[in-house]
């Protein structure tokens, strides 16, 4: 039934409560059919490129689901648990709703066994929050995982690295803080990555296996970043930045690097100052053209105050008395 020209919700009855296979994508508007509908055997529900708004239905539980695409829709509020919960559940695509909630606050969602048969997750463009939990490490059999375009905090678990079949991971245009854990060079099937736009610090993970084959818009918008292939240098060596990661001493590298700036900025004005004073202590004809100099600066700005300001507010004055 997709691809058509169907308009107007999913009605409530005689809705097949024996279908394995429903695909309405590109269709429909309104809202999505009522909880009182329970499709107990159904399988594949594709609900994409749809108008429907609302939250998703909170109590249909479809126990059989094996993939739920809802994504490129207008769903609001929290995902519900009949989600979360599913143990058969293998893809899922929520992306482009209005979708959001605190991912502490859904703790139940990265636990049991649907870690271990996930394939797919798509949350992106959606206002998730919190921080990632590192039970999605846990997901030996995740291939993709997008949850760019939300409002995710924290640092990018180092359980991550235990995703050995994913081969693609977008994480960017969160907020994200932190170094990158020098593990995920450990992730050989990875093909596509991305944690653009975060506030990611400290050395990218070396340009060698897969991320030999990454380019610098993987991490573009991230000015604390630095390393190959970016245009920041972080001038140490790949072997002692990412000795610093593991121990977890970058940010306290960066502080030092801020720090030492700070300290020759004010030592060379100094400098600038300590020389120029000295010219002028032991110069003569400088020292007479300075104090010239200064002078005909006082009476700079004296005249330009007597004429800009106290002459015409004289003027005024008189003119008002007489």
């Amino acid at each position: 039934m997709s691809q058509n020209y169907l308009e107007g919700p999913i009605p409530s009855k005689n809705c097949g409560i024996h279908l394995e296979i429903l695909d309405l994508s590109v269709n429909l508007n309104g809202q999505i059919f009522s909880e009182e509908v329970r499709p107990n055997i159904l399988s594949f529900f594709f609900l994409d490129d749809n108008n429907f708004e609302g939250p998703l239905p909170r109590n249909i539980y479809l126990r059989s689901l094996f993939v739920l695409d809802a994504s490129n829709n207008n769903f609001s509020r929290d995902i519900p648990r009949w989600i979360t919960d599913n143990t058969r559940l293998v893809q899922l695509d929520l992306s482009k709703n209005h979708l959001k909630g605190s991912t502490k606050r859904n703790s139940y969602i990265y636990k049991g066994s649907i870690l271990k048969y996930m394939s797919g997750i798509d949350v992106s463009s959606n206002r998730v929050s919190g921080e990632i939990p590192i039970e999605l490490g846990n997901m030996s059999n995740i291939e993709a995982l997008n949850l760019s375009h939300n409002h995710l905090i924290g640092r990018i678990p180092n359980t991550f690295s235990n995703l050995q079949k994913i081969e693609s991971l977008d994480l960017s245009y969160n907020r994200l803080n932190g170094s990158i854990p020098v593990g995920l060079l450990e992730l050989n099937s990875l093909a596509v990555f991305s944690v653009a736009y975060n506030n990611l610090s400290g050395a990218v993970p070396d340009f060698k296996a897969q991320f030999g084959t990454f380019n610098k818009s993987s991490y573009e918008g991230n000015p604390f970043l630095c390393g190959y292939p970016l245009d920041n240098k972080c001038g140490m060596s790949p072997k002692l930045s990412n000795t610093t990661k593991i121990n977890g001493d970058e940010e306290s590298s960066e502080m030092e690097d801020i720090e030492c700036f700070y300290i020759g900025f004010v030592v060379s004005y100094g400098a600038i100052l300590l020389g120029l004073a000295a010219a002028l202590c032991f110069n003569r004809y400088w020292r007479k053209a300075w104090f010239r100099m200064i002078e005909a600066l006082m009476f700079y700005c004296y005249y330009f105050v007597l004429d800009s300001i106290v002459t015409p507010v004289k003027s005024r004055w008189c003119r008002n008395v007489g």
